[in-house]
């Protein structure tokens, strides 16, 4: 599951999460290695901040990961 939101941008410190959205991942590929798994997203904004909940990954031992959500800014989509 995704989320995406900004901030307000202003002289002030401090902003509250705006702009709140859900991208949708449509595809999700395992490397042959299993170390990586690139996804195909819709949804995705400019300038926001995605979030990446990842509660069902586990370790091959079964363990949980230590830190389940990943945060990334994307200032601009390649085109």
């Amino acid at each position: 599951m995704m989320g995406a939101f900004t901030h307000h941008y202003w002289r002030f410190y401090g902003s509250p999460e705006i702009d709140r959205t859900t991208p949708i991942i449509t595809e999700a590929t395992l490397s042959t290695d299993r170390l990586r798994v690139d996804l195909v997203v819709s949804g995705l904004k400019e300038g926001h901040v995605h979030e990446l909940y990842l509660d069902g990954v586990r370790t091959v031992a079964g363990e949980p990961l230590l830190h389940p959500v990943a945060y990334y800014t994307l200032n601009q989509i390649p085109r």
